[in-house]
């Protein structure tokens, strides 16, 4: 892991950590050699001392060996420069979570991963070596690399390749107060907090952004929001959201609660409503109801707009929870297309 020289005589400062090992494997850092006295030493080490002297040499960041525990003060010290985890947990449970996130992405085109949020260190003898980096996404064979590494009890951190909040609020200029409470809201929770101005904006930034939960508000009037929420379900049957009707603020510590309970959610229940319901066998509409949706079909193939697409688009979405609408909807999207 690259740590700064600030990050490290903070650690060495404050805790009972006097040195760390230099990742040997990065074979590009010429921070483990120093001469002295005509001679070129080799230093696996890094310590206070060694510290001085790289910083006499303008170095800013060395490669060390960071393992759970001593990423965990990091995190305490410096909770802006290193980032959290969701889940702490035994490899039996990481396995059933990557079985469940194979079973989503059948569905889904926004494809979860779970990222190791840690770095695995093998340590043989006062050696270490570093097994696998932060960041690597976690597979079943990295799963055996852990176990290898530690044993089959050993918790790891990691999480799901989402993060963060995105916030839509419709007509963000008439609902500023709305905005205000919300933005307060989360300002106590130590998530990423992304705001989008316009319906655009929102599907761009939920499509590459990867948010872990999309707050919106006014689902049932506001046509922006009616927009974002159709496209999200599309892309992603089993993202996260919460719509606001109405200000947060007079239930602040329960929306803190729902919210964080919500980020922390593992999807199970949402992959189970949604197979419940794909495999319900649902009646096909009627004339008394098919008949009039055929004819605001053809009045907005002839007066298209953006907005009367999303509210017939969410009304049959609504219907869509009791009949089978999908001749109904393949022909409003080729509309759209």
């Amino acid at each position: 892991m690259q740590v700064t020289l600030n990050h490290l005589k903070k650690l060495f400062s404050t805790n009972a950590v006097r040195e760390v090992q230099f990742d040997l494997a990065d074979l590009k850092s010429a921070n483990i050699y120093n001469v002295s006295s005509g001679a070129i030493n080799f230093r696996k080490h890094v310590d206070m001392e060694y510290l001085n002297e790289l910083e006499k040499k303008r170095v800013e960041k060395v490669s060390v060996c960071i393992d759970k525990n001593i990423l965990n003060q990091l995190r305490t010290l410096f909770p802006d420069d290193y980032s959290g985890y969701q889940f702490e947990e035994e490899p039996i449970m990481i396995k059933k979570r990557l079985e469940l996130i194979k079973r989503m992405n059948q569905y889904s085109s926004i494809q979860r991963q779970l990222v190791l949020k840690q770095e695995i260190i093998k340590t043989s003898g006062i050696k270490q070596s570093i097994m696998l980096y932060e960041g690597t996404v976690l597979t079943a064979e990295n799963i055996d690399v852990i176990i290898a590494a530690y044993d089959s009890r050993y918790k790891a951190q990691y999480s799901y390749n989402e993060d963060g909040i995105l916030i839509f609020v419709d007509d963000p200029v008439k609902n500023i107060m709305l905005k205000i409470d919300m933005l307060a809201l989360l300002s106590q929770l130590p998530h990423r907090i992304m705001f989008s101005e316009t319906l655009d904006d929102a599907i761009c930034m939920f499509q590459n952004t990867r948010p872990r939960i999309v707050l919106m508000t006014n689902l049932e009037k506001a046509w922006e929001t009616k927009g974002i929420f159709l496209e999200c379900i599309k892309a992603d049957p089993f993202f996260h959201y919460i719509n606001y009707d109405g200000s947060p603020a007079k239930n602040r510590g329960e929306e803190i609660s729902r919210i964080n309970a919500l980020y922390l959610d593992n999807y199970e229940s949402k992959l189970e409503n949604f197979l419940a319901n794909k495999n319900l066998s649902k009646p096909p509409l009627e004339g008394k109801i098919r008949n009039p949706l055929m004819d605001k079909i053809e009045y907005l193939r002839n007066n298209y707009s953006k907005k009367g697409y999303y509210e017939l688009r969410y009304y049959i979405y609504r219907v869509g929870q009791k009949y089978n609408v999908t001749t109904i909807e393949n022909i409003i999207d080729k509309i759209c297309s």
